[in-house]
């Protein structure tokens, strides 16, 4: 029944003074005016995924928080809207065409975690040029500055190409990948001073950041394939080495720095091209166009710092262990291998959750389907990915074993790194979502508690392995807790 078809009979019967007023209601063709409302917001709630789009369409109606308690009966506005949405239920599921699933670049992303191991492909040559000692704290320090080094670089790139100024991105990769070469050899320098080694573990830390920011940069204009070229003569090195010893060690080494310096060179000229790709953003973006590198950083420093707080307590978490044991047993970080081969696999879940999540909202009618199904679409990924880990564990064991070398710590170890897989997966959704408090929170929490168990454990490695256990475990709980905050709301998905 329409509101002007109301009127006229709603005053006939306010005319009449025998009428019991309080059943008005009732006799205009609503028993309650709660009904009333939901009639006239039907079609809003059918519409919305959230129920703050439904509670601003009350609020501009002129339903207030005063309106909604005297009237209504609910709190405020916001619970009154939660209730209509309840009352309206969910609306049929909207047609919306499937996008269609992009293999090369799904495929590109789980490829990351072969780039990732492949400098250990060449860990024996710098075994034997380095040493023991100097090379596993060498390549600890080089992993940890490289990894913040190159975290902060990539996420500001991300920044200015979403910005439309791939130009600003370039330089900033450029400039920052020559910057980070100088920086790594002061930390060498350092670790060489203190290891009492030589300074080839210089060389060895330039080369790895080198490495580092050549990915990251070829990684960030899709062009992984040249870093596996490149490095092709360094693999080749680490198979002569190995079969003919340490006559061909100086050849060796010379053609994997020479792999390294390839690998940055094409990085480098990379970034003074425009590819047609992220030349089409400048003209998407209304953002005055692609200024000079300053310009461009302006505004971003400040947010740049919860996710570089992020970045280094995730390296942290992931390098403490290493370090704890390399230097004892260089055999546990055989136990790392599926973690960082499946690295890919997570960017690939975590990027992809991102694309579902925002496709559901075009598929539900009501808030609370949308939170049963994106929570499916976290699950399933966690799922995935700690399958994925363990086949890849599953793969390496017999091999291991085959030789000789597999220890109980190996397979505890290999069992912690699946679950901190799982706990990347939810940690990268939290970023996404911008929940950088939670995620400090319980990175600092779970890594200095399993920093601090060392001196409990007094280096007992089953003791230690099952200190990161329940760390990792906790890791995981709090941030699913977090995400149970944040992730169904809708609006974080736009």
């Amino acid at each position: 029944m329409s509101s002007g078809a109301m009127m006229p009979r709603a005053r006939v019967v306010s005319q009449d003074v025998t009428t019991d007023l309080a059943g008005l209601a009732s006799k205009v063709g609503y028993a309650d005016p709660f009904e009333a409302l939901v009639d006239d917001t039907r079609s809003v709630a059918l519409r919305s995924v959230d129920t703050l789009q439904v509670a601003a369409s009350l609020e501009s109606a002129g339903v207030t928080d005063r309106a909604a308690r005297v009237r209504f009966g609910y709190a405020d506005v916001f619970d009154l809207a939660d209730e209509v949405c309840r009352r309206v239920g969910p609306g049929p599921d909207k047609p919306s065409p499937r996008r269609a699933r992009n293999w090369t670049a799904e495929l590109r992303d789980i490829g990351h975690g072969l780039l990732y191991l492949l400098p250990g492909a060449v860990f024996p040559i710098a075994f034997g040029a380095v040493g023991r000692e100097a090379l596993v704290v060498g390549v600890l320090v080089a992993a940890a500055l490289g990894w913040v080094w190159s975290g902060a670089t990539a996420w500001l790139a991300y920044q200015m190409l979403g910005d439309g100024k791939p130009g600003s991105a370039g330089r900033l990769l450029r400039w920052s990948s020559l910057l980070a070469l100088p920086v790594a050899a002061l930390a060498g320098a350092a670790v060489a001073r203190v290891a009492g080694a030589g300074y080839a573990v210089v060389v060895l830390a330039v080369a790895q950041m080198a490495y580092q920011m050549a990915t990251t940069t070829l990684v960030l204009y899709r062009r992984e394939i040249l870093v596996f070229a490149s490095m092709t003569p360094a693999l080749a090195a680490g198979v002569w080495y190995a079969s003919s010893g340490a006559e061909v060690l100086p050849m060796a080494t010379a053609l994997c720095l020479a792999s390294v310096g390839l690998a940055l060179g094409i990085a480098i000229w990379q970034t003074t091209r425009q590819p047609k790709r992220l030349a089409t953003m400048q003209t998407k973006r209304q953002h005055g166009g692609d200024t000079g590198l300053a310009s461009a950083l302006r505004g971003k420093v400040r947010p740049l710092l919860p996710m570089l707080a992020f970045i280094t307590l995730s390296a942290a978490f992931f390098l403490i262990p290493q370090g704890r044991h390399l230097l004892n047993r260089s055999d546990i970080a055989i136990a790392f291998v599926p973690v960082i081969a499946g690295m890919g696999i997570v960017e690939w879940r975590a990027r992809l959750f991102g694309e579902e999540a925002r496709a559901l909202l075009t598929r539900v009618g009501h808030p609370r389907q949308f939170v049963y199904r994106v929570w499916g679409l976290v699950l399933s990924g966690l799922g995935i990915c700690l399958v994925s880990v363990t086949a890849l564990a599953g793969l390496m064991i017999p091999v291991v074993a085959r030789t000789g070398q597999l220890t109980p710590a190996i397979g505890f170890m290999a069992a912690a790194g699946v679950l901190l897989t799982g706990a990347y997966y939810l940690g990268f959704l939290l970023a996404n979502l911008g929940r950088f408090r939670e995620l400090c929170g319980s990175l600092l929490l779970c890594a200095g508690l399993y920093a601090a168990s060392g001196f409990v454990t007094g280096g007992d490695m089953r003791r230690d392995i099952t200190a990161l256990l329940a760390a990792t475990t906790a890791l995981i709980v709090l941030y699913l807790a977090a995400l149970a905050g944040c992730v169904g709301q809708a609006y974080r998905h736009r």
